[in-house]
């Protein structure tokens, strides 16, 4: 069994060649730029958690998954489970005033797309510096230092999920506003 885990937070940046184009968003972010007060603020919160809760599971899994962000490998094709993380972009239509909303939509446009996913990553960097990869080697996930170059697959929904939300916390009603 392979895990897909989506962050909302950018996890990588682009890292141009040249300096006129240092603190130009990533291609696809539209008006959410990375750059900005916001996109700036969420990745580095996100990077804080990712890196919390890779560090958290990492005694447990990190000798039955291998980590990627190489969305090739996924669904995987061989009986070797990975720990797949990929970056989840809920903005405009899609976005809701409920993270729990907000991560029905990112998770079920990536199932809708998981045997296409080559073909809908939204945003893309041309050197992309990824946070994710430096999180997993901070974490002990990994020791491959040339992925700290690598693309990350970023889902970006068009549309809202509006269908029913079950609540994964016992005692909490589905509807509860976190």
């Amino acid at each position: 069994m392979s895990i897909a885990m989506g962050f909302e937070c950018p996890l990588f940046i682009p890292v141009p060649y040249p300096n006129g184009d240092l603190g130009r968003g990533r291609e696809g972010e539209g008006n959410r730029a990375v750059f900005a007060q916001t996109g700036a603020t969420v990745a580095t919160l996100g990077i804080q958690q990712a890196a919390w809760i890779l560090r958290t599971i990492h005694p447990c899994g990190a000798n039955h998954f291998k980590f990627t962000t190489d969305s090739s490998t996924w669904p995987p094709s061989d009986n070797h489970p990975v720990l797949f993380c990929w970056e989840a972009f809920v903005a405009g239509n899609a976005h809701a005033n409920d993270h729990m909303r907000d991560a029905a939509t990112a998770t079920m446009c990536f199932i809708d797309n998981e045997m296409r996913l080559e073909e809908v990553t939204a945003v893309t960097a041309l050197e992309p510096f990824s946070l994710i990869q430096a999180v997993a080697l901070w974490a002990g996930w990994s020791t491959q230092i040339d992925q700290l170059h690598s693309s990350v697959l970023v889902i970006k929904p068009d549309s809202r999920y509006e269908g029913v939300i079950e609540s994964f916390y016992p005692g909490v009603p589905a509807n509860h506003q976190y």
